[in-house]
């Protein structure tokens, strides 16, 4: 849902747009504090669409945040909280990262942080194999979602039956795993004993990036006890893509491939020839556009036509143009203004 909902919104374009970004607490309920800051926050948007626009756009969109604050009642939280609104739509996103806490209005929605989301949350398919049965989940960190993928996974009460042994279910339930993840490819867990893993994983062939196995029996154990087991397999996946990041930046550099710093990448992006950006994951700096379009730095992120997150603005740059993203620890991109482009080609 996600990965669909960044789609759409960075599809739409319609000034003003505004994204409201706040900090919450995981598990928890915004609360009367987390409301007040909302209500701040929502203010703030006010007084800045107040300058920049019509009253009674200003109005229609303050309106919808209202709304949208309203709608989230109780409901335990992520660790981020973005309200998106515009004259065409309006959208809620709770988000399993962290957020700065920051009004921004521009003619695009800031997406940022649902790319870092996607980008973190490393959703994976987890797969339980036995004899009796297949169960197919999508995980995140915290918890695991049943999948709906057909009758193939179903348990088997009476195998006599059904003529079939487990090796035949298996080829049955991996063909239909492969359905289900070839239009969403998610990175596998597969849980189960040996046998049944290994059949498993020899019948999904290369359809599917096995990333790791739990061992055992696992028909009966709580998605919680295999939330816990599945996360360290996910997180260490997660280091390599990192990494592998990196060498490929640096492989491009090697080749007089990359573009170093924001403004120089941001040039190189809107000419399409961002192959792969990488982004430090703590950097979003306001900047403005000049007279010929470029980006140049601002001390200002309010200031009239200012960008608030110009690292948002390369993002959706590159990804619009068929390009990649990588987000990066703090400090990885030191050397290059904590922000690095791989090109396609030699301008």
């Amino acid at each position: 849902m996600l990965q669909t909902e960044l789609r759409y919104l960075q599809t739409r374009r319609c000034a003003p747009s505004v994204s409201i970004l706040l900090p919450t607490t995981r598990r928890q309920p915004l609360g009367p504090a987390g409301r007040a800051r909302l209500n701040g926050l929502m203010a703030s948007a006010h007084t800045r669409l107040q300058a920049e626009t019509d009253d009674d756009v200003a109005r229609l969109i303050v309106s919808e945040l209202h709304r949208l604050a309203a709608e989230l009642g109780d409901e335990p939280l992520g660790e981020g909280l973005a309200l998106f609104a515009s004259p065409e739509l309006a959208r809620t996103v709770v988000l399993d990262v962290p957020v700065r806490e920051r009004v921004v209005v521009d003619d695009t929605f800031a997406t940022r942080d649902l790319v870092v989301d996607l980008s973190r949350r490393v959703r994976y398919a987890l797969v339980t194999v036995s004899e009796r049965q297949v169960r197919v989940f999508e995980g995140d960190r915290d918890r695991l979602t049943p999948m709906d993928v057909g009758d193939a996974t179903a348990p088997d009460p009476d195998r006599r039956a059904t003529g079939s042994g487990p090796e035949q279910r298996w080829r049955r339930s991996a063909a239909t795993v492969r359905d289900a993840l070839s239009d969403d490819p998610l990175p596998v867990v597969l849980a189960g004993v040996d046998r049944a893993t290994a059949a498993f994983r020899a019948a999904l062939g290369d359809a599917a990036l096995v990333i790791g196995t739990l061992r055992g029996n696992h028909d009966r154990t709580p998605w919680t006890k295999l939330v816990q087991s599945a996360w360290p397999l996910v997180e260490a996946h997660m280091a390599e893509l990192q990494a592998a990041a990196l060498r490929e930046l640096e492989a491009a550099r090697g080749s007089g491939l990359v573009a170093s710093g924001l403004v120089e990448a941001w040039r190189h992006a809107l000419a399409g020839r961002g192959a792969l950006v990488l982004v430090e994951r703590g950097f979003a700096p306001p900047a403005r556009h000049d007279h010929a379009g470029d980006l140049e730095l601002s001390d200002d992120p309010e200031e009239p036509g200012a960008i608030d997150d110009a690292a948002d603005e390369l993002v959706e740059a590159v990804l619009t143009r068929g390009g990649r993203v990588a987000f990066v620890d703090d400090g990885a991109l030191a050397g290059d203004g904590r922000v690095a482009l791989a090109l396609r080609y030699r301008p």
